[in-house]
């Protein structure tokens, strides 16, 4: 039988909820098969009154899950669903996975998946749950990040090395506790001295097919991990807790051992070469940036960096008056450098690489109790007027030209034009910055005669 979405989807979802996930595994009925089948059941909840799920984070193609057969047929409300290797892969997992230590038994596990508890092919519905989806994460008991299988059985080899690193550092540096502070400390550590093998070896190379799986350079990983109240990530069977993933990478940016392995960046799930100026754990080290900001921490320039926000301030022009505190100019800034820093990342729908971030947006705007940014979530809106209304927008409430520094002949998605590249800043670098709009006024008359008239 062919896949079916819309009997899965019968009943059209109402305002103000969503659907969230059972999956059991139900074994073959005939000895002949030895192919089971994970029956998923969808029902409906209203967003503002739900029961405990989880939510899951994960990368809709991941190569590395192409090396393994996928499992089992998966079908929801007992209709076959066609989903990718590594949604398979992990809903294999789920149904397998043991309960939570403080999960009550009781109660039956929901989960969210944006791929099966939102109707794809529905515009509609789809806008309104990824307008909905700050909340969706925000209010998730637990975010499962799915990294993908482990075909090379190595995930719990780089659990113990990071882990490892993190011992080295903490035992050598007490400012590496201090995770916001980015100031450049070279690589001098004796990793030989410390049982670690040195750069060059091939020991490293399952560390940098880790940090090279797709969903470190998903669009939508910023909202989904930021917004987490907990997370933690799975590769196969085995676990990395949030502390192993996100503070090993600050400390392997800060001490430069990111860059030193960035020329090992290898691996079925690498999609092109690395940048030279992308380094290995940097997508984990702003996650952490974020979550700082998700979660409403000081104020919106403290949790920056002072190079974004310098960055920022290229894009969109200084603060007029230093003295005070222009939230919605923050908060526009703050759009604008996940603009820069992401542009790179990958995602099947372009115009979800303006959609992701506004998820994120929203999410601040309420924690630091700011006017959000108005630009609407909008599925039935064509690419083009996505990218128009978002650079339209920047140009006229920052009154600055700095946005166009993104524009450069080659861009994603054919968009001659209205494409922001995130490399695009590094070449227009050497040029002076853009001077603002500025209302040119009317020449002198006399005589109701223009004085450029006069003799």
């Amino acid at each position: 039988m062919a896949p079916s979405r819309y009997e899965a989807y019968s009943e059209p979802l109402p305002d103000d909820c969503t659907r969230l996930l059972q999956i059991r595994r139900n074994p073959s009925p005939s000895a002949k098969d030895d192919v089971d089948v994970l029956d998923c059941t969808l029902t409906t909840h209203e967003i503002a009154d739900y029961p405990p799920y989880e939510a899951i984070s994960y990368a809709w193609d991941e190569p590395l899950a192409e090396q393994i057969k996928p499992p089992w047929p998966v079908e929801p409300q007992g209709e076959p669903f066609d989903v990718t290797a590594n949604l398979r892969h992990l809903l294999y997992h789920l149904a397998d996975s043991p309960e939570e230590p403080d999960w009550d038994e009781t109660l039956p596990r929901y989960y969210w998946i944006d791929a099966l508890c939102i109707n794809q092919d529905d515009d509609e519905e789809r806008t309104a749950q990824v307008r909905a989806m700050h909340r969706i994460y925000r209010n998730a008991s637990y975010v499962i990040i799915w990294l993908g299988p482990d075909p090379e059985q190595e995930a719990y080899y780089v659990r113990e090395m990071l882990r490892a690193l993190l011992q080295m550092y903490s035992s050598v540096d007490e400012e590496m506790s201090k995770p916001f502070e980015f100031d450049w400390v070279p690589c001098g550590y004796n990793l030989h001295a410390e049982g670690l093998p040195l750069i060059g070896s091939s020991h490293w190379e399952p560390i940098v097919r880790f940090w090279s799986r797709s969903w470190f350079r998903r669009a939508w990983v910023w909202q989904e991990g930021a917004l987490a109240k907990d997370f933690e990530f799975w590769v196969g069977e085995v676990v990395f807790v949030e502390f192993d993933v996100v503070t090993s990478s600050l400390h392997l940016i800060r001490n430069g051992l990111g860059s030193a392995l960035a020329a090992q960046h290898i691996g079925p799930s690498t999609r092109r070469p690395l940048s030279s100026g992308l380094k290995v754990g940097i997508q984990a080290s702003k996650l952490a940036c974020l979550q700082y900001l998700a979660k409403g921490f000081n104020t919106l320039e403290v949790e920056t960096t002072e190079f974004t926000w310098g960055v920022a301030e290229r894009l969109v022009g200084p603060d007029e008056d230093e003295d005070t505190q222009d939230t919605s100019r923050q908060l526009l800034k703050v759009f604008v450098t996940m603009m820069w820093t992401t542009y790179s990342d990958f995602t099947s729908e372009p115009r979800d690489q303006i959609f992701a971030k506004l998820v994120l947006i929203r999410q601040i705007a309420e924690a630091y109790r700011v006017p959000p940014i108005p630009l609407q979530i909008d599925y039935s809106r064509s690419l083009v007027e996505v990218y128009l209304d978002t650079m339209t927008y920047i140009i006229e409430h920052s009154g600055w030209l700095g946005i166009l520094l993104l524009l450069a002949p080659n861009r994603p998605y054919d968009m001659a034009f209205l494409a922001p590249n995130t490399w695009s800043l590094a070449f227009w670098g050497g040029l002076s910055l853009p001077t603002p709009i500025v209302a040119t006024p009317e020449p002198d008359t006399k005589d109701g005669n223009s004085s450029q008239n006069s003799t």
